[in-house]
């Protein structure tokens, strides 16, 4: 259950701020070194991105 909560919510601010800095996935994948399907999934609630692939998304995307 909090695995879900906390999955959805972290997907939902990855995808939020990616659109507010009119990003595509193609661009956050290329700054953060990961394949499309793996940031898909992220953002569609389905797997928690690891803290050192988060450092990798601060610096670009600004989480």
């Amino acid at each position: 259950m909090e695995f879900e909560i906390l999955s959805e919510a972290i997907g939902d601010l990855v995808r939020r701020r990616r659109k507010e800095l009119n990003l595509a996935q193609a661009d956050v994948c290329r700054y953060a070194h990961i394949s499309q399907g793996q940031l898909s999934r992220i953002e569609n609630g389905l797997r928690i991105p690891s803290l050192a692939l988060m450092f990798r998304f601060v610096p670009r995307v600004g989480l």
